[in-house]
């Protein structure tokens, strides 16, 4: 088994709760959310990882609704604080891992400007056995620029490290691009990334795009779907990951979300997840 594949398998959860985060709007005049998230990630041929977190994010102003609900946050240019608390729990190589996840973040516009600043920083420690220890700390910093009401591009950066007992450190970088265009009852969305993997014997690259979309039925519910292609130097990281999913308001106050992503690959395991949360504002 390929240390790299192991450490993606626990990394793979922090996409998840970026995610998460920045679909975690509501409708109606507000301030401050929270939402419930439980994901299910199944890797072939029996390896799993399933977390359940609690999100909260704090906007520096009230938000108010002019468009589909689960937009708000984006059309208002929202500045805000964010925190996840969660645990996870993975099934790998016939060890049972365990620990908790903490992320902090951050996204602040610029007074009298379209430009937004954005940091965030998230550690995950798990075990397993009693001596088998995982650790994964890593820092993201964004800036972004609204070209108009509501098209919005960014450029972001990663860095972190991860520990596995019995595996050398490795060392993970990412730069990305992204934009997001928002009109009428659509929203679209496209990321373009390099990775890099490096244990210190050897440092390896891949490069991700995807593209997705929103199509918004009424203000209180939307179906989406993506796809992102992933190719370059770690062969079990290459494939197709096609996405669905449907955001509904079931009042002014309470929201879900539900999610399914399948990985094929290329070469190596296919992998799905399953995620679902419950979101309330005041």
């Amino acid at each position: 088994m390929n240390s790299k594949y192991i450490y993606t398998t626990f990394r793979t959860g922090l996409i998840l709760y970026i995610f998460l985060i920045s679909n975690i709007s509501l409708a109606g005049s507000y301030q401050s959310e929270i939402g419930l998230v439980h994901s299910s990630i199944s890797i072939d041929p029996n390896d799993k990882t399933s977390t359940s977190v609690l999100a909260g994010v704090f906007y520096l102003s009230p938000i108010d609704v002019d468009g589909p609900f689960a937009e708000a946050a984006f059309i208002s240019k929202a500045s805000y604080v964010a925190a996840v608390v969660g645990r996870s729990q993975t099934d790998l190589l016939g060890a049972n891992f365990d620990g908790d996840i903490y992320l902090l973040g951050f996204e602040y516009r610029l007074t009298g400007t379209n430009v937004v600043l954005g940091a965030s920083y998230y550690n995950k420690s798990l075990s397993a056995l009693g001596y088998v220890d995982y650790d994964i700390d890593t820092t993201t910093l964004d800036i972004h620029m609204f070209l108009n009401d509501r098209t919005l591009i960014g450029l972001s950066y990663e860095s972190g490290k991860n520990s596995l007992t019995g595996f050398s450190d490795l060392d993970i970088s990412e730069t990305a691009i992204s934009s997001k265009h928002l009109i009428n009852a659509i929203n679209v969305e496209a990321r373009y990334a390099s990775y890099n993997y490096d244990d210190g014997f050897t440092s390896e690259t891949n490069t991700t795009i995807n593209v997705r979309g929103d199509y918004y039925i009424d203000n209180t519910l939307s179906i989406g779907a993506g796809l992102e292609e992933n190719t370059g130097d770690i062969a079990s990281h290459e494939g197709s990951t096609v996405s669905i999913n449907v955001v509904k308001f079931i009042t002014e106050t309470t929201s879900f979300e539900l999610a399914y992503d399948q990985f094929s690959a290329d070469t190596g395991d296919d992998s799905n997840t399953v995620y679902f949360s419950f979101s309330g504002r005041f």
